[in-house]
């Protein structure tokens, strides 16, 4: 986890199914194996970003330990970082299975064969199209709803609560930014 972030979003999706009136069949497995991961479960994360506070510093992060700063920094730095995430990993063969994507690859190449190093592009890039904001010239990626996990959290609602046919429907997509 990056501080507190993972923790607090586990704890409302427990809340979300304690609280729902149609729960998921599996709810009371889920519930248990989401309280697992959390602070004080038998298999807490380990929190990077406290990592990151005692022991890593690159003058690209601005003395920031944000992960907004720290892994656009790291993958700077770091050859072997840049060619593994540069490979299709979810769903892709050798890599980790994926029922929403296809040879997924967090650090794909533009147009132009360059590598876009910074993972947040992505994120900032669904999260725009998702949301329908999008980002103007110029315009700071804080900005948006992405930036701070909005996103990610209305895509895992749209998810979990539209109806079965679309979520099939965007299941079968083949870009992630179609996913969301």
């Amino acid at each position: 986890m990056w501080s507190h972030h993972e923790n607090t979003i586990l704890n409302r999706i427990m809340v979300q199914l304690d609280e729902s009136l149609s729960p998921p069949d599996d709810a009371d497995e889920l519930r248990l194996f989401l309280a697992s991961l959390t602070k004080s479960g038998e298999r807490a994360m380990v929190d990077l970003c406290d990592l990151a506070k005692d022991a890593y510093f690159h003058v690209a992060t601005k003395g920031s330990v944000s992960i907004k700063k720290v892994l656009p920094a790291m993958l700077a730095s770091n050859a072997w970082l840049r060619q593994h995430y540069a490979q299709p990993i979810y769903g892709a063969e050798g890599g980790m299975s994926s029922l929403n994507y296809k040879n997924f690859t967090w650090l794909p190449t533009d147009e132009h064969g360059q590598s876009i190093d910074d993972p947040y592009e992505i994120l900032r890039d669904l999260g725009a199209e998702m949301l329908g904001e999008p980002l103007a010239a110029g315009q700071d990626p804080d900005e948006l709803v992405i930036a701070e996990g909005g996103a990610a959290a209305t895509a895992y609602s749209r998810l979990q609560f539209e109806d079965p046919a679309r979520r099939a429907e965007v299941s079968n997509q083949a870009s992630p930014a179609a996913l969301l």
